[in-house]
Parts: C-alpha cells; structure tokens; sequence
C-alpha cells in the first residue's frame, strides 16, 4: 500500500471539492480522523486541525466581509449577497466542526468547543454518515444527556439506519465511546442504559 504524505491528501481536496459531494469530502475526513484515533497517531490529527482552521477562518473572514458591506448593497443584489452569506456561513461551520473533531483524536476541548460541537449535534435533522461520524468522533467529551437525547432520536428511526452497516457502526461507536466515559467516572449505570439503547 502507497503511503501518501497528509500535505498531498490535505492540498487537494481542501481547495476544491469537484469530484465529489460535500458530504463524500467531509466523510472521506471523518473516516480519516476514524483511522487516526484508532492508530493514535496524533501527529495527522493536529495538521488536519490545523488546515481545518484554516479553511473555516477564511470562510469567517468572507461572511465578515459580506456583512459590513451588506449597507451598500442595492435592491437586486441583496438576495444574492444573503445567499452567498448563508453558503459561506454553511462552509465555516462545517470546517469549523471539523477542525474541533480534529482536535477532539488529539486533546480535550474546552467548555465552549464542546458547546459548539453539541450545538451543530443538535441541529441535525436528518442523521448521515458525517454526522454520525461527527457524532462517534465526539461522542467521549459530551455531555451523556446529550448523546442519549440523539440515541433517542435516531432510535424512533431506526428503519432509516437500520440496512446501512455504517450508520449502525457509528451509532454503536458513539454509544461506546460514551460509555467508557461513565465507566471512567463510576457511572455504570447510565453506561448500561446508554449501551441497552444500542443493544439491538
């Protein structure tokens, strides 16, 4: 097997994503940050942080742009300007929440960066596979209530995730990662609630 280096994988797929859906370009990353945490190799998890950063600063940069000259718009560009905002402020996020799960296979985050993780969880409507991921990745530092509360969620769902393996995986990797947690803190009994959740 060819080992590429991380700027190789990095440089490409950052600046453009033409190959492939967003959600194909941000899955490929979780499954790479997957790998990392798996193999304990920090080391790639801290240069796809910090590119991440990158990315979504440059991104918070464009949104700040847009703002201070949303006064001297006119009438007919307005609707493209709060489109281009909306698109722009999508693409810090998702960079944002990248570079967080990054920097969650490689350190602790603070109060606020787990605040900002569960924010982006809690606005999921529809579970896919970079979202469970996301999900799985950070599912050791939040909250226990707050992955049970989506463990919920996906549960009265089941049928959806129930034929794709993936989805189920990381459901189950989520529950687990959760879980150790508790078993850390003595919580052995919303560590068995929170697996029974996942058991089937």
């Amino acid at each position: 097997m060819i080992k590429l280096s991380t700027k190789t994988l990095l440089t490409p797929i950052f600046i453009q994503k033409q190959n492939g859906s967003k959600d194909d370009y941000f899955v490929h990353y979780i499954n790479w940050l997957d790998r990392i945490q798996l193999r304990e190799e920090f080391a790639e998890a801290e240069m796809i942080q910090n590119e991440a950063h990158k990315y979504a600063n440059n991104q918070e940069i464009k949104v700040k742009i847009l703002e201070e000259n949303f006064e001297t718009l006119n009438y007919n560009n307005e609707w493209l300007e709060l489109h281009s905002q909306e698109r722009l402020t999508r693409q810090y996020t998702d960079y944002r929440v990248l570079e967080l799960t990054a920097k969650a296979c490689h350190q602790i985050l603070n109060d606020e960066e787990v605040t900002e993780i569960g924010d982006f969880l809690f606005g999921i409507e529809l579970w896919l596979e970079y979202s469970l991921g996301i999900l799985a990745l950070n599912a050791w530092q939040l909250p226990h209530s707050l992955v049970y509360a989506i463990i919920s969620d996906i549960n009265l769902h089941e049928k959806e995730y129930k034929g794709k393996l993936i989805y189920r995986r990381r459901i189950v990797q989520t529950a687990g990662r959760c879980a150790m947690t508790l078993i850390s803190r003595g919580e052995t009994q919303k560590e068995s609630d929170l697996l029974s959740m996942v058991h089937h």
